[in-house]
């Protein structure tokens, strides 16, 4: 041990974080007085087991260290050989405790200052956690929490990491709490983090297996045997010369939805928005409202119109 360290103190319960003495010997966390005060002292050690640094924590909260915490190792680092799979934590007393609720069968560590320096320690400590197959960040379930995980997120291969989500802020709050089931199904039930946009097989088998809709028609019965159909989710352009037709067909296959009782909105900037309206409600009812040809009153249109209110959104310029 360091000359510039505290002496180990007593290695006893911590009764009001439901610690057994034989984690707190494990992890090095012992009790003592510092100025007459009571502490708890967390030490660190390097991986031959010494002891390199300390945290020591006072009743109301503060603490101090000794040592260099700003290269201290991960706590509990030196307990374990590098295989199988690996919890994190954000503090030494989750660490204790999710050994403890694990029975102490499988790597836990914490990082050593807090949520904000969460990516500089994984750094520091990457080598040896890539040996590990699996590693899972138990970290607070509060903003500074998340942002660590999103924050170290990018260290570690595809594959690697998982993200355990608790439904109190942190394992102890769990243990305290007698909610010990629910904390180990949380750890093991952690879900793998992968980069936005890539997925298994498995988490979208269900869809590949849906049949495909056809139930969104063209107006065109033509168009539904060259595509069967639309769908939802697809876009469809349409390209020909000037004056051959599109703004008809647009204006058919309206018609044709707002009859089948889909509600449509329109983005139209060739064409007057009134314009737009009179030749979808002439397909509508099969009027030329947009041509004065005799055909139809007023009252025709006034029909139409009202047949459209509820059913069709237009966007109009200011």
């Amino acid at each position: 041990m360091s000359k510039d360290l505290l002496p180990i103190g007593e290695y006893k319960a911590l009764a009001s974080r439901h610690l057994d003495e034989t984690t707190c010997k494990k992890f090095d966390y012992s009790v003592s007085t510092l100025s007459g005060k009571a502490v708890q002292i967390a030490t660190y050690h390097n991986d031959e087991g010494v002891a390199v640094s300390q945290k020591v924590r006072f009743k109301d909260k503060s603490f101090t260290c000794y040592g260099d915490m700003s290269t201290a190792p991960l706590y509990g680092r030196h307990l374990w050989r590098s295989s199988g799979r690996i919890f994190i934590t954000e503090g030494e007393i989750d660490a204790m405790t999710v050994s403890q609720v694990l029975q102490h069968k499988w790597p836990v560590v914490s990082i050593p200052n807090g949520s904000q320096s969460a990516k500089k320690a994984l750094a520091a400590n990457l080598e040896w956690l890539n040996a590990f197959e699996q590693v899972t960040l138990v970290f607070d379930m509060d903003d500074p929490g998340r942002k660590a995980v999103d924050d170290c997120t990018s260290l570690f291969p595809p594959g690697k990491l998982s993200v355990a989500t608790l439904p109190l802020k942190d394992p102890n709050e769990m243990l305290v709490a007698g909610r010990v089931e629910e904390l180990v199904n949380a750890l093991w039930g952690a879900k793998e983090h992968r980069p936005d946009g890539i997925a298994r097989i498995s988490d979208i088998k269900a869809s590949i297996f849906e049949s495909i809709a056809t139930d969104l028609t063209w107006a065109d019965p033509r168009l539904n045997e060259i595509t069967y159909g639309r769908r939802y989710g697809e876009c469809v352009g349409f390209g020909a010369g000037t004056g051959v037709g599109k703004t008809t067909l647009l204006m058919g296959q309206i018609a044709h939805d707002l009859n089948a009782g889909h509600p449509v909105g329109l983005f139209a900037f060739e064409q007057p928005p009134s314009e737009s309206v009179k030749l979808i409600a002439g397909h509508t009812v099969g009027k030329t409202f947009h041509i004065p040809d005799g055909s139809w009153t007023e009252d025709d249109l006034v029909s139409a119109v009202e047949l459209l209110e509820k059913k069709l959104c237009i966007f109009v310029r200011n």
